[in-house]
């Protein structure tokens, strides 16, 4: 008789055990998705602002060196067919071949850059951005 009573009680703190497994509460959340497309999601993610120019230029003056970015719509470095030739106070310095570049050794006092971008090798027409940096 002992062996059928411990039996009801484990089959029914099994049973109980069993049954308050279903109830858990479901998240409330809400998922919806939507497709983008992969230009959409590679403009979003890397470009923090929208460049209407089409040569944008960064630049940044630490100690005696201009650190520039050259944002260029339509050109690439990387198949050299651009170039941007730097003049620092009307003289022709040097030509890039590359989208950021630096600048060293300037004397201080104040400079005025001008970059000319050219697209193609053999093409005359360039694209002008002038900026000036305070060397110190």
């Amino acid at each position: 008789m002992k062996k059928i009573i411990y039996l009801t009680i484990l089959f029914m703190i099994l049973t109980i055990l069993v049954s308050c497994q279903n109830d858990k509460p479901k998240p409330e959340i809400k998922r919806e998705f939507s497709l983008v497309s992969p230009e959409k999601v590679f403009a979003s993610s890397f470009v923090t602002e929208e460049v209407e120019d089409p040569f944008f230029v960064k630049h940044h003056v630490k100690g005696r060196d201009v650190y520039i970015e050259c944002i260029v719509k339509g050109a690439s470095f990387r198949e050299k067919n651009a170039k941007i030739i730097v003049y620092i106070d009307g003289k022709k310095k040097e030509e890039k071949t590359n989208a950021a570049f630096v600048l060293k050794g300037l004397k201080p006092g104040k400079h005025q850059i001008q970059l000319q971008l050219k697209k193609a090798k053999n093409s005359n027409s360039a694209i002008i951005e002038e900026f000036n940096v305070l060397v110190k």
